[in-house]
């Protein structure tokens, strides 16, 4: 497990995709690294005051990441009521995460 504390800022993007790239197998960091990318993006965006944080665990069948921010947290669409467009240009992150991970959890702790 690594834990990683990304500065709330445009760089917190890459410096969570080499975590990825340290700890995740390597049939895995393409898929991983663009996910937590989106959602250390999202939590730089709207994720309140302070900074973000990254924790990755992985095992040989299943890699968990889990952003924290302190942002006021949200309710997840589905992908039915989402609606997504080609033409659409933003909020495409949330779509990528429903389509990509098996179990997506949104918790407001």
């Amino acid at each position: 497990m690594g834990t990683y504390t990304l500065p709330k800022s445009t760089e917190a993007p890459a410096l969570a995709r080499a975590a990825v790239q340290e700890l995740v197998p390597e049939e895995c960091v393409e898929d991983a690294a663009l996910l937590v990318s989106e959602l250390v993006s999202n939590g730089v965006k709207y994720g309140g005051q302070g900074e973000i944080e990254l924790q990755l665990q992985t095992d040989p069948h299943c890699v968990r990441a889990e952003i924290i921010d302190q942002g006021h947290g949200f309710e997840p669409l589905t992908r039915a009521s989402r609606k997504m467009t080609a033409s659409d240009e933003g909020g495409w992150g949330l779509h990528l995460v429903d389509t990509l991970v098996d179990a997506p959890v949104v918790r407001r702790d």
